[in-house]
């Protein structure tokens, strides 16, 4: 590994300003994983293993992600180290504590994943120190019949939903919504919600693994051969009711010969983070705004010409653009279509065919 030093780098190169950053995934094994990530987005691992989260970038809990070589710079170190020397700009608090606050992730839901619920900030359930856990998820592909759970129904109560775990009929109390790539969904904190089996999707959501799980489908864990622990009492201190919880309506709020840009989470009402989504059809140039952007890539190849240097983004990318970053992406072939995340109160990309 290369020998890292952020203050040396700093010196070479007077700014860690207009970079593109790459790191190096972190692959979960879940009980409910599947093998389409490396299918999808040549994520590889073990082929007995099931992997069911790619955690593209994160900093938080004392736990990181590095940067990959040829990454930008800096290949190998820390995002944590990062931003703890200021090379990533962040809040005092963040700096401190070596922590991102966003998490972006690649999930494959080979089965169903838990019914579960996320507290908000400042709950009383949430750890002193930790965040809670607002989450929007982005589909990538879905089997026929492949469907996402985001909400209760009208008018169901709490005492319901407890009844509907003691019977096994919980699923029965849920929004249930086709998954359909390329629709998205909100998930605030409090939301009850759950994806379900053959979807494939980008997860945006605030930098907290803070969460109760309220049914499971009765399933078998096979590492242990018993149930897994369910957090009943808990989720259901966290339930709240949020008008804009569910499938999203895009926004267009540009549209041109080169670019499209659709708004797809917004700061009204979302304060952890703001999220479009970006089509480029052909050679256009942008001003990526200050402190930072992520991109995660759901479509299309390209290269990316920044400071010098040039980038391909592909399929299951995911990369840390640091503002006020000028930059040019020429699409090969076909679309490529992004999925933009920045810090709300911040400006937005400016494009320009």
């Amino acid at each position: 590994m290369t020998q890292f030093s952020a203050r040396s780098l700093m010196a070479q190169n007077g700014t860690w300003s207009n970079r593109l950053l790459r790191f190096e995934p972190v692959l979960k094994e879940r009980i409910w994983g599947g093998r389409r990530l490396a299918q999808l987005f040549g994520k590889a691992a073990a082929p007995e293993r099931r992997i069911g989260e790619s955690w593209e970038l994160f900093a938080f809990a004392g736990d990181s992600v590095r940067v990959s070589a040829g990454g930008g710079g800096g290949d190998g170190a820390p995002l944590a180290e990062l931003i703890r020397r200021r090379c990533v700009p962040v809040d005092d608090h963040s700096v401190q504590t070596g922590s991102f606050p966003l998490l972006f992730k690649w999930i494959d839901a080979a089965e169903d994943l838990s019914v579960q619920v996320h507290p908000p900030d400042g709950h009383p359930l949430v750890p002193a120190g930790h965040r809670g856990k607002t989450e929007c998820w982005a589909v990538v592909s879905a089997e026929p019949g492949a469907s996402l759970y985001v909400g209760l129904k009208p008018g169901v109560k709490p005492e319901e939903v407890a009844d509907g775990v003691r019977t096994g009929q919980v699923a029965e109390l849920l929004q249930r919504y086709p998954a359909v790539p390329g629709e998205v969904f909100f998930v605030p904190a409090g939301t009850v919600h759950a994806i379900g089996r053959g979807v494939t999707l980008a997860e945006i959501q605030q930098a907290s693994d803070v969460t109760f799980r309220l049914y499971d489908w009765d399933r078998i864990d096979p590492s242990t051969g018993v149930r897994r622990p369910l957090h009943v009492e808990p989720a259901l201190a966290c339930l709240a009711d949020h008008p804009a919880a569910g499938r999203v309506t895009p926004r267009c709020t540009l549209r041109a010969d080169a670019v499209v840009v659709e708004q797809l989470v917004s700061a009204s009402c979302c304060h952890a983070f703001v999220l479009d989504r970006v089509t480029v059809r052909c050679r256009v140039q942008g001003t990526i705004p200050r402190p930072w952007s992520v991109w995660m890539v759901t479509e299309g190849r390209a290269v990316v010409a920044i400071r010098d240097r040039k980038e391909w983004l592909r399929p299951g990318d995911t990369v840390l653009v640091l503002g006020e970053a000028e930059l040019q992406i020429e699409p090969i072939a076909s679309p490529l279509v992004l999925l933009e995340t920045r810090l709300p109160n911040t400006g937005s990309t400016a494009w320009l065919g």
